[in-house]
């Protein structure tokens, strides 16, 4: 058993004094009892005991210091062993960063617009270019219709719009010019009128890629008589034959685009403003809605464009006229008549017709009956005949005749009347004779 000899403390075997930090290798008592201790080295090593503990506790508060992360909250410190010389510095651990928030992915720029973005925007670029027709015809009468320029001198329109014209006035806006027909097709009611000065507007094109059911479409004119128009629909039907004075159009697309008299002769247009086909005609019967008729562009292009390059002006003279004998004649016991074996509109009698409607002369007047002719006209693509019926001894007297003529027998004329049936409901045939 060892004690210090400086303060009588038993020791434990290490190089210093735990109680007072005296070095115990000078001052160790080996057995025996401590000696006993001198007071006044008690109270000097009790001091110096402290004094050494104070060094000690700093010294590990220094290590520590070494030892602390310069990480955030939640960091491990590293094991370290200690080396005989001065504490290394771990290294530190770094601070895990917050994962940034995903930056939401830009949204693709819309790839630039080469045509029009809208309807309103189509019509607005093409819209100069839609013409209006004004048209006297062989028997004083007036008609209107619409077309559409191809150049600055040349407009299509419908065969029916200009046929029989003995003067063609063609207007856009303000400015109007006089035309002539240089090419006509009365089978597929197409027809090119060339203009006797420039108009400018808008030139259109044609698109020949086969249109769809479904595909958006619009027509453009100046239905009954009014302001310029647009009225918007879709492709209802394709490739389709439908009847007219002259045959049959073939390649006839069908719309629900609304079409009225005086849309006749004008484009029906995609929404790049191309022509997809030239208006002919539209249902009318009283149980029809949302049906219009129009020329595809693939039958008309072709011969617009052979036109354009040779026409030559067509010869749309009147048939001689002569007075009428007193009491006789038309609507009008002074009106000019034509002579036996040629009716209103040059064609032959004695001859088949098919009878559109007939109105009662008491109830309604020339002007009245012409009027209705043209929802006729428009519907079936044809230049409907109104007459008197008491001019025909084959026809009962007292009503003015709205009719479709000129058919070789009564089983022609028959065929017509059953292939306009869903047009015109209560059609049927007569011999008209004089």
């Amino acid at each position: 058993m060892s004690y210090c000899t400086t303060c009588g403390a038993r020791l434990t075997g290490t190089a210093y004094c735990g109680n007072c930090g005296a070095a115990t290798s000078a001052g160790m008592s080996v057995g025996g009892p401590p000696p006993p201790p001198d007071p006044e080295r008690s109270k000097a090593g009790a001091a110096l005991g402290w004094t050494a503990a104070a060094v000690v506790l700093v010294a590990a508060a220094i290590a520590a210091w070494w030892l602390l992360p310069i990480g955030g909250e939640g960091d491990l410190v590293a094991e370290v062993t200690p080396s005989p010389t001065a504490p290394s510095t771990p290294s530190p651990t770094p601070r895990p960063s917050p994962s940034p928030s995903p930056s939401p992915s830009p949204t693709p720029s819309p790839s630039p617009v080469t045509g029009p973005a809208s309807w309103s925007e189509t019509f607005a670029a093409v819209q100069s270019g839609v013409v209006r027709f004004n048209v006297e015809l062989c028997d004083g009468y007036f008609s209107t219709g619409s077309g559409f320029l191809v150049d600055e001198s040349h407009v299509v329109t419908a065969a029916h719009v200009v046929y029989g014209a003995v003067d063609i006035e063609v207007a856009s806006g303000s400015s109007s010019v006089s035309g002539e027909v240089i090419g006509i097709d009365e089978a597929n009611d197409l027809a090119l009128v060339e203009l006797g000065s420039s108009l400018s507007g808008h030139a259109f094109t044609f698109d020949t890629e086969p249109m769809v059911i479904g595909e958006e479409v619009a027509a453009a004119g100046y239905p009954l008589s009014g302001e310029l128009s647009l009225t918007r629909g879709s492709v209802t039907a394709v490739d389709l034959a439908v009847p007219v004075d002259a045959g049959e159009v073939a390649g006839v697309v069908r719309t629900d685009a609304a079409v009225n008299p005086g849309n006749s002769g004008g484009p029906l247009l995609r929404e790049d403003g191309t022509v997809a086909g030239v208006v002919f005609a539209k249902g009318v019967d009283v149980s029809v809605e949302g049906i219009g008729y129009a020329l595809s562009a693939e039958i008309a292009a072709p011969k617009i464009r052979a036109w354009s390059q040779s026409g030559q002006a067509v010869d749309m003279s009147c048939p001689e006229i002569v007075a009428a004998p007193e009491g006789e004649g038309g609507p009008d016991d002074d009106q000019e008549f034509l002579p036996p074996g040629e009716n209103w509109f040059g064609m032959p009698v004695p001859t088949w017709i098919v009878v559109l409607e007939s109105l009662e002369v008491d109830q309604y007047t020339w002007d009245e009956a012409f009027e209705r002719s043209f929802d006729y006209d428009g519907a079936l693509g044809v230049v409907t005949d109104v007459f008197l019926s008491d001019d025909y001894g084959s026809l009962n007297p007292g009503y003015w005749v709205i009719a479709v003529s000129s058919f070789d027998d009564e089983e022609d004329a028959a065929a017509y009347c059953r292939s306009i049936q869903d047009v015109v409901e209560n059609c049927y045939q007569r011999f008209l004779d004089y």
